[in-house]
C-alpha cells in the first residue's frame, strides 16, 4: 500500500485497524484508489487513510448518521477494509468513525498503549470471530400438546373449541417449558465449543421477533483458531438438526473482525478527534469505546 498523501487544511486521519507492522501487506483490491494504506509505527501498523473532517463533523453532516445513502457506502468500505487486512495480518478493529487529528497523533495512540495492542495481536493471530445465536419459537401449538395430554385424559379427542380452555391455562407453563429445553441446549453446545477450543463471550444480538413470539434464547461470539472452523460448522450443523425438532434454531455467521474481544483501552488521547456527539452509531474515536 502507498504511503498516506500530505496532510490538507481540514483533512483528519481515518484509521480502520491496527496490525502486525513486520508483516509486509498486499495492496488489496481498490485500496490504493481509496488512498488506504499501512504506516508502520514499530511492531504495530496502522490501516489509514486522510479525510475531510467536514464529511464527518461538518455543517453539511449533521443529519448524516441518520442517513443510509450517507452511511451505508462508508460502513460497507469500512468493512471491507478490515476483511482486506485480515487477510494477511491479526487484526485490532477499529470502529465506524475513528478519527485522528494527524499522523503523529495515531503514534502517540499507539505508544501510550502499545503492550495492549500487541499482545492483542498475538492472542488472535491464526484465529476468527464467529457468532452463534440461539432462538426458540415458544408459543406453537405442538409444544403444548405433550403436557396436555399427560393431564387431561382423553384430550386428543377434544375438538379445538373445546380445548382452548385448559390450553390457555398450560400456556404460560408451556412456554417456560420450551425456554428451559433451549436453555439447556444451549448449554450442551456452549461446552461443546469450549471443548473444541473456542474462547466465547456474551454479544447483544438482534431483538427477538415478539410479534411472531421469536425469542432469542442466547447470543454468544467465539473466537476460534482458523483450523478449526470446519470442526465448528459440524458441531453446529449436528446441534442445529437436534434443535430443530424442538422449535430451536441455531444460526452459525462470520468470520467477522475481532470485536467481541477487543480490550479497552483507556482514557482519551489529545490527539483523537472525537465525533461521539454527532454519531449515533458505534465508534471509539475518543479511545472509550473499545470495550
Amino acid at each position: 500500500m502507498a504511503e498516506p498523501s500530505v496532510r490538507g487544511a481540514g483533512e483528519v486521519v481515518y484509521a480502520y485497524a491496527f496490525v502486525d507492522g513486520i508483516r509486509s501487506p498486499p495492496d488489496p483490491d481498490g485500496a490504493s484508489a481509496l488512498g488506504v494504506s499501512v504506516r508502520q509505527f514499530g511492531a504495530v501498523g496502522a490501516v489509514m487513510r486522510m479525510v475531510s473532517l467536514d464529511d464527518f463533523c461538518g455543517p453539511g453532516s449533521e443529519n448524516s448518521p441518520g442517513d443510509p445513502s450517507w452511511v451505508a457506502p462508508r460502513a460497507w468500505e469500512h468493512e471491507a477494509v478490515l476483511e482486506s487486512a485480515m487477510r494477511w495480518s491479526p487484526v485490532f478493529p477499529l470502529s465506524f468513525a475513528t478519527l485522528f487529528a494527524e499522523p503523529t497523533g495515531v503514534a502517540r495512540f499507539i505508544d501510550r498503549h502499545r503492550p495492549t495492542i500487541e499482545e492483542f495481536l498475538r492472542h488472535v493471530d491464526g484465529k476468527e470471530e464467529w457468532g452463534v445465536k440461539v432462538c426458540a419459537r415458544l408459543d406453537r401449538h405442538n409444544r403444548f400438546e405433550a403436557p396436555a395430554i399427560a393431564n387431561w385424559p382423553g384430550w386428543g379427542s377434544l375438538d379445538p373449541g373445546a380445548s382452548c380452555p385448559p390450553l390457555r391455562q398450560w400456556h404460560g407453563g408451556s412456554i417456560e417449558l420450551a425456554r428451559l429445553r433451549a436453555l439447556c441446549l444451549t448449554h450442551e453446545l456452549i461446552e461443546d465449543l469450549r471443548r473444541l477450543g473456542a474462547e466465547l463471550r456474551r454479544s447483544p444480538g438482534r431483538p427477538s421477533d415478539t410479534a411472531a413470539a421469536v425469542e432469542t434464547i442466547s447470543s454468544r461470539a467465539l473466537l476460534i483458531d482458523r483450523a478449526r472452523v470446519s470442526g465448528l460448522k459440524r458441531r453446529i450443523d449436528a446441534a442445529a438438526a437436534r434443535a430443530a425438532e424442538h422449535g430451536i434454531g441455531i444460526q452459525l455467521s462470520g468470520p467477522w473482525p475481532p470485536f467481541s474481544f477487543r480490550p479497552a483501552l483507556g482514557p482519551p488521547h489529545p490527539g483523537v478527534v472525537s465525533t461521539r456527539n454527532r454519531f449515533s452509531f458505534p465508534k471509539i474515536a475518543d479511545g472509550q469505546h473499545l470495550q
